[in-house]
């Protein structure tokens, strides 16, 4: 049972791994093995998560030993964005394409790199790492990164601060943030051209 307290933590992730193992697999037979997508930077050589800032204590974990032990079964780990782009690769639009990138915008942002046909990690397995990429943001030319000006959590932010602030717009916060099904419910409904954050 995950604790209450621990939402959101580590080790309600980790245990909440190992929960759907549980759930999903076939128990009619073995299972041969559990591949694990995990944000953030992996040690795929060690079985390592190695960092990820949104999650609460995610900072070098050994979760390859930790939930093959747990459920019995050998475990391959990998970034959940070079696993996006691994599965564009082998049943998606890049089947026939041997160099591209996969971009991933969400709390963070990240890409899965293809050259050659094959995965590209880079040296020090932080190819496609790119959210500390520094840049500017594009109003006041403040220095930030790429992830603090174009992920959705950062987008998110800047939409509760404009609201906030007495911006007018249909888009209305829950629990003083904007949510992405406030964000779908403005999109579909706005239309008024006195609404200052119109999407078009």
């Amino acid at each position: 049972e995950i604790m209450p307290s621990l939402v959101g933590s580590e080790m309600c992730i980790r245990d909440r791994i190992c929960c759907v193992i549980e759930e999903v697999k076939d128990q009619s037979r073995d299972l041969l093995g559990i591949g694990l997508a995990v944000p953030g930077t992996v040690d795929t050589t060690s079985g390592r998560a190695i960092h990820y800032r949104h999650i609460r204590g995610w900072r070098d974990i050994a979760l390859v030993e930790e939930i093959s032990s747990r459920c019995k079964t050998p475990v391959c780990l990998e970034n959940n964005v070079r696993t996006m782009a691994l599965a564009e690769r082998s049943f998606g639009q890049a089947r026939a394409t041997d160099d591209f990138v996969c971009l991933c915008i969400r709390s963070g942002i990240g890409t899965g790199i293809f050259v050659g046909g094959e995965i590209y990690r880079g040296g020090s397995g932080l190819a496609g790492e790119i959210g500390g990429w520094p840049c500017e943001t594009a109003v006041d030319k403040t220095s930030t990164t790429l992830e603090e000006t174009a992920s959705l959590r950062s987008i998110f932010e800047q939409l509760a601060g404009a609201v906030k602030n007495g911006c007018v717009t249909s888009l209305k916060l829950v629990r003083n943030r904007v949510t992405l099904a406030a964000l779908q419910s403005c999109l579909l409904y706005t239309s008024d051209a006195a609404d200052d954050m119109q999407c078009v």
